[in-house]
């Protein structure tokens, strides 16, 4: 069975030796999922065409395995922007994409909903290919919180993927029934989160209470970990720590917040942390390779997700697996597995700062890392693999695994 696998988020890079560096949600342990349910996997994604030495291949890309996966690329049809009206760039996404679905047996999308995932849902149409697509985001939400181009274009992304879910054969969705009930299927679905934990070990909970009792400085640590972009909301996070510093003279308290950078947003955070006064307790830990996010996650007290949009937010299940107490806004499906009195409105540094107030009490830190760490249980790797596996490989009719 040679599989092709669509996906758009992050462009590939490649080196002066010709080898190929993909995004973080195609690094190894998540492309080898694909390969155990098929004989041949190909991975198509767009690329900048950006060539680096070995040695100077930007954070958060990761080598592709070449005995895992061959790779296809096309361009970026937003960057340059130029690309974007290019009737010759469209005429080549189209034509790399139609040789690569008709030489697949089948096609399974993880789709940014972009030209490339209209597009590749289009042609396998076209070409009668069986194909599965992974929901894991809510695109209206995703372009609504853009710039005013990108909200002209979401009630219109919005139609059109409820379109695609609802007449695609097989459909993944990562939230238990957020996306379900906005983007319906009519073929066979299935829900599975794609996140990626450890093991759980009771030990894990133990030393959090432990340590949310034992005798500190007071300090208590709140982070975030997430594209530091506006969609994610940190800069009301920041701002909430303004409301508690003014409103109750509160130092005994750090915001960390980890993750790759875009465009240079860091530094209106930084510079809107100075303004408001708050900049010695706002921390930037950069980008975290992903055994680096564990030991990360334990250096935290309460984790805090303020995105605008989300599917089912994978950081926040990490968060739980190391019995963290969690607070999130309302997007997407978070509310699935954050307590109702920990969901505060996204954009409202008011409702956020209540709830990071009622955090730094140690009981109600307690009463949540016990929550996280149950509800963790319910995404533990092995329970997700057989679950996944067993849905792609209905899908595909292999089984190596």
């Amino acid at each position: 069975m040679n599989l092709l696998f669509v996906e758009g988020i992050s462009p590939a890079c490649f080196d002066t030796e010709g080898n190929a560096y993909v995004g973080s949600d195609l690094q190894g342990a998540v492309v080898q999922r694909y390969k155990n349910v098929c004989d041949k996997l190909t991975i198509l994604t767009k690329t900048n065409g950006e060539v680096y030495s070995p040695s100077e291949i930007p954070s958060g890309r990761y080598l592709l395995d070449k005995n895992i996966a061959d790779l296809v690329t096309v361009p970026n049809l937003y960057r340059p922007r130029s690309n974007f009206l290019s009737l010759k760039v469209r005429r080549r996404i189209i034509d790399i994409m139609s040789e690569a679905i008709q030489k697949a047996d089948g096609v399974l999308m993880r789709i940014a909903m972009n030209y490339n995932g209209v597009m590749a849902e289009k042609l396998c149409r076209k070409f009668h290919k069986p194909y599965c697509i992974q929901s894991v985001d809510c695109p209206f939400d995703m372009y609504w919180h853009g710039g005013i181009e990108a909200k002209i274009i979401a009630p219109f992304y919005e139609i059109m993927f409820k379109r695609m879910m609802r007449r695609a054969p097989y459909a993944l969705y990562v939230t238990g029934d957020y996306l379900q009930r906005r983007y319906p299927t009519n073929g066979k679905s299935i829900d599975c989160s794609d996140v990626d934990i450890r093991a759980l070990d009771s030990n894990t909970l133990e030393k959090r209470i432990e340590h949310i009792h034992s005798s500190r400085t007071g300090k208590v640590i709140f982070g975030t970990l997430a594209m530091i972009t506006k969609s994610k909301g940190h800069k009301y996070v920041i701002e909430a720590l303004a409301k508690l510093r003014t409103g109750g003279g509160l130092r005994n308290l750090e915001y960390r917040i980890a993750g790759n950078n875009y465009r240079g947003y860091d530094k209106y955070l930084m510079n809107l942390a100075k303004s408001l006064h708050v900049d010695d307790i706002v921390r930037f830990d950069g980008h975290l390779e992903h055994d680096k996010v564990f030991e990360w996650l334990d250096e935290l007290d309460v984790y805090i997700q303020p995105s605008f949009q989300e599917g089912l937010c994978r950081a926040l299940v990490e968060a739980m697996s190391r019995a963290l107490p969690v607070m999130s806004s309302n997007a997407g499906g978070n509310y699935e597995i954050v307590a109702q009195e920990m969901i505060f409105k996204a954009g409202n540094p008011g409702q956020i700062a209540e709830i990071m107030q009622k955090m730094m009490n140690p009981e109600v830190q307690e009463r949540e890392a016990r929550r996280s760490f149950t509800r963790a249980h319910d995404f533990e790797k092995e329970k997700l693999d057989r679950k996944r596996n067993e849905f792609y490989s209905e899908f595909t009719g292999v089984r190596h695994w």
